[in-house]
């Protein structure tokens, strides 16, 4: 029952108390009046109760809905949460893996990059050296089990050009001398070139592990060697551009000496910090 029939009622028991009254006038008239009394206002509590009863399960409903809705959305922003919190873990992770994967490559190719170029350089300051000197073994063999000894190995048509020259000048000491040192060295030369493309090789594989100023201290460095190289087989066949005495020419060891410490000490101090360009 709704607020407009209860409303009706009350207007019956107003209109029906008057005529109640006045006709009975006495006990009748008044237990009529108690009994239709009762009996609307049974029926007003009956319809209150009812629609109370009404409104509570439509409340408890409403509440129900806006629970169910809240656990919803918030399952969902959990679940939103954790999908976020999955990914950015798996990037860090990824970061991680990276990041040792970087540092162990580099751990390893920064050691025999340098262990290479400074060989190199070496061999080359020993070259140009060997050049100057005035020193003279007496036969083939001594002066292949020397070179061997300091890590070159000659090959054979070096060889049969030694023994040749040992049997056709072996009258004229300085003559024989100065040509047993232009053969030597063009054969020493030319493997100076192979391990200098060896090295480029290497450094040109792995300079995605380098940062920008390793790559560019030891691209400078390599510059140096190939010049030298270029150099010494320039005035080893007695090219009159390139003179031994030219400051162009010297200079350029101490250059290398000073550019071998510098990538020497580049690379130390980034394997110290475990140095990383992200």
């Amino acid at each position: 029952m709704n607020l407009q029939t209860m409303t009706d009622q009350f207007d019956w028991l107003s209109i029906l108390t008057y005529p109640a009254t006045a006709i009975g006038g006495g006990l009748v008239g008044g237990l009529l009046l108690l009994a239709i009394q009762t009996f609307l206002k049974k029926g007003i509590t009956h319809e209150f109760d009812k629609s109370m009863q009404s409104l509570k399960q439509n409340h408890e409903k409403t509440l129900a809905d806006i629970r169910h809705e809240y656990d919803k959305r918030l399952s969902s922003f959990n679940a939103d949460i954790a999908k976020e919190v999955d990914k950015e873990t798996r990037d860090f992770q990824r970061k991680i893996h990276d990041f040792s994967l970087y540092s162990t490559k580099k751990h390893e190719i920064y050691p025999e990059l340098f262990k290479q170029l400074y060989s190199l350089q070496y061999n080359i300051s020993y070259v140009e050296k060997y050049s100057q000197s005035g020193s003279l073994l007496d036969k083939t063999s001594q002066i292949l089990k020397y070179l061997e000894s300091i890590g070159f190995t000659l090959n054979e048509s070096t060889k049969k050009g030694l023994d040749m020259a040992f049997d056709t000048i072996k009258d004229d000491k300085n003559k024989l001398r100065e040509k047993l040192k232009y053969i030597i060295k063009m054969d020493l030369l030319f493997q100076l070139r192979i391990r200098y493309s060896s090295v480029e090789v290497l450094f040109q594989s792995n300079m995605i592990y380098m940062s920008d100023e390793v790559s560019k201290k030891i691209l400078d460095f390599l510059e140096l060697l190939s010049l030298s190289i270029v150099n010494q087989t320039l005035s080893g066949i007695g090219n009159e551009i390139i003179s031994t005495n030219d400051y162009a020419y010297k200079g350029i060891y101490d250059d290398m000496d000073k550019g071998i410490k510098e990538v020497k000490d580049l690379l130390k101090n980034e394997l110290s910090i475990g140095y990383y360009e992200g």
